[in-house]
């Protein structure tokens, strides 16, 4: 596989971008890792001879230019970095704006300054307009909350700024990512850490369907898109095609707990404080283009996940 020689990926101590960082260093790529480690760790790193990690934030436009003068060998970025937590960007419009709309127009400002042409940009699958059949890459878009507001944004200034400086990008819309090491409170995380505190578990709405795609599978598209050159200029969806509400997660939880540790798991639904203002019934994928263009499709489920997490781990996600 022919892959860029030295990427920088910012958002590098996410979820996402940690098994990216991983994925790469074992391709022989050269990494660049920034991150303003908020809520990740330095030490969740591994250590290796072509890493370099920079605790910065891509909102300091001068401190992303000295990491670029620095490492003049950068050809491609592999653009992360987000404030992404709904609920969190519903309260912080101003921060979600900042972070993820002016802190990718620092990103693109830098690239076009040290002339770096390859970009591959974490957009979300909250940009489209909701609807009831799966998502393909050319349905409407229309944002609900300012999560996929921002993220439109940042797309929008990417493919303006493609035309005007003849960058090659690659943005690909991710459906609902988990895995170990997710700092935020999502669905699954939450209902982990329920578990293992109590078996009262409480959820907000309980019948939303959501795609759940897991972060190696997630990462491993980027790597395929970064050495395919069929990616240039393309929109891809990343999910795994299936959905999964709320009620289904947690009765598959409650059967591995049965099985593997003897435990009932009580279901409590709509608990207020988990209930979102916005909500979209369905939120789901089709991933036809990225399966045939790259090549690309999902090797873990979510089923096998939890199953994993129930009879071998069993403790935090967050701490592994």
């Amino acid at each position: 596989m022919k892959t860029k020689n030295c990427v920088l990926i910012t958002g590098a101590g996410g979820l996402i971008g940690l098994e990216l960082t991983k994925q790469l260093l074992d391709l022989g790529v050269k990494v660049i890792a920034v991150d303003s480690f908020i809520n990740s760790a330095l030490n969740t790193f591994p250590t290796h001879e072509n890493l370099m990690l920079y605790t910065k934030d891509i909102r300091n436009i001068r401190a992303i230019d000295k990491i670029f003068k620095s490492n003049p060998g950068i050809n491609a970025v592999i653009h992360l970095a987000a404030v992404h937590f709904i609920p969190y960007c519903d309260t912080h419009p101003h921060e979600t704006i900042d972070v993820n709309v002016r802190g990718t127009q620092n990103i693109l400002e830098v690239m076009e300054k040290y002339k770096v042409k390859r970009l591959l940009f974490a957009s979300t699958a909250a940009v489209y307009k909701p609807q009831s059949t799966p998502h393909n890459e050319l349905d409407d878009i229309e944002p609900v909350d300012i999560y996929g507001d921002s993220k439109y944004m940042c797309e929008q200034l990417i493919k303006g700024n493609a035309a005007k400086t003849k960058i090659k990008y690659t943005i690909l819309r991710l459906f609902n990512v988990y895995g170990y090491g997710d700092a935020n409170a999502h669905l699954i995380p939450d209902l982990l850490d329920q578990v293992i505190k109590t078996n009262q578990i409480h959820i907000g709405n309980h019948s939303s369907l959501r795609d759940y795609i897991s972060k190696y599978d997630v990462a491993r598209a980027f790597v395929l898109a970064l050495s395919n050159n069929k990616s240039n200029n393309q929109i891809y969806n990343v999910g795994h095609e299936t959905p999964y509400s709320a009620q289904d997660i947690f009765n598959m939880l409650a059967d591995l707990f049965r099985l593997y540790h003897n435990k009932e798991l009580i279901l409590n639904i709509n608990a207020e404080s988990l209930l979102r203002v916005i909500d979209r019934p369905h939120l789901v994928s089709d991933t036809r283009k990225v399966r045939f263009e790259l090549q690309w499709q999902p090797q873990f489920t979510l089923q096998d996940f939890l199953e994993e997490w129930a009879k071998g781990a069993y403790v935090t996600t967050r701490d592994i």
